[in-house]
Formats: C-alpha cells, sequence, structure tokens
C-alpha cells in the first residue's frame, strides 16, 4: 500500500485573493482582437439543451442562466443544433401548432432549432489574426446574428466547438448599436 504524507498549507490573504474572471472585456474596440469578443468554450462552458426537451425547458434555462442561445447536443455529444430565445418567442412556435396541430406543451427544441447544417461557423485559424472589426463585418454582411468557432481536436481530429460570436455581446462590448 502506498504511504501518503500531508502536502503544506499556505495561508490566505483575504485582501489579495480573487477568483479568475472569465468575463469578455466591458470596453472594446474595432481594432481589438477578435477574441476579445468571443465566448470561448474551453474557459466558460456552454449553454446546452438536449433536442428532445420542450420548448418551455429551453426558455426556463435561458432564464436561469442569462443566456439567449442555447447548443442543442444529442445523447452522444454532438451538436445539432442551435436554439435562440427569438425562435422561442417569435413566430415559429405559433406557425408549428397551426401546421402540426399540437399545443404548446408539446413543441421540442429540435422543431424550432437552427439545424447544425444551417449554422454560421468560422475556423479558430482563421480567428488568430482577425479583429473585432473582422467579425462585425461578417455577421452584418451575411445577416447573422450569431457565429460558432470551430477547431480541429489534436487527438481524434473531431471538429470541436471552441467558442461563439454574437452580434448583440459585441454591441454591448463596443458600446455600439449594430
Amino acid at each position: 500500500m502506498a504511504k501518503y504524507e500531508s502536502l503544506p498549507t499556505t495561508a490566505i490573504n483575504p485582501d489579495q485573493t480573487t477568483l479568475p474572471s472569465h468575463n469578455l472585456p466591458e470596453l472594446v474596440h474595432l481594432d481589438d482582437p477578435a477574441t476579445a469578443v468571443m465566448t470561448d468554450f474551453t474557459h466558460t462552458p456552454a449553454h446546452i439543451i438536449s433536442p428532445n426537451k420542450s420548448m418551455d425547458d429551453a426558455l426556463n434555462e435561458m432564464k436561469a442562466t442569462g443566456a439567449h442561445l442555447l447548443l442543442a447536443i444529442d445523447q452522444e455529444g454532438h451538436l445539432r443544433g442551435i436554439i435562440s430565445s427569438e425562435d422561442i418567442l417569435g413566430e415559429k412556435p405559433i406557425q408549428i401548432i397551426q401546421e402540426k396541430r399540437i399545443s404548446r406543451d408539446n413543441i421540442k427544441v429540435d422543431m424550432l432549432m437552427r439545424s447544425a447544417e444551417h449554422i454560421f461557423a468560422l475556423n479558430i485559424e482563421t480567428i488568430d489574426d482577425a479583429r473585432v472589426g473582422h467579425i462585425v463585418k461578417t455577421l452584418t454582411e451575411n445577416k447573422r446574428q450569431y457565429a460558432l468557432v470551430i477547431g480541429k481536436s489534436k487527438s481524434d481530429n473531431q471538429t470541436m466547438i471552441r467558442g461563439l460570436f454574437t452580434l448583440s455581446q459585441i454591441s454591448k462590448q463596443l458600446h455600439m448599436d449594430l
């Protein structure tokens, strides 16, 4: 059996002890690095939901977390789509109720979400040298509110979701209406 020894301890000075900040900078400029406005999923966990959950479950998750977008991830951990608060609070649910003749309670995330094949994405290598202005131009020119940032995993060459850009977050950080 292994013999374990006690580790040395250290004192805490309350005036000099803080948690690391994972928040994005409050103010950025168009010439700042694009990463200054990216929600980096290697530092901040993504807000997720199962595609099989109800629309109301998604809305409750958004309210609880303060997120306006949820990644719809299946049981195997694969991205199936993105659902936004706009999808839930807009016209889509009414159209589904009328077309499928179902009640609001029966509307699932996968009925409202933008499927993975239709999600706008940028490669992480492209982001490395990009500026905030590039991201704003890309999103506005393509009439998109958000874009995922993807890259290849070194271990198994799978595509990994690395982060997210949202026009609303960038607007807040630029202190500018986009």
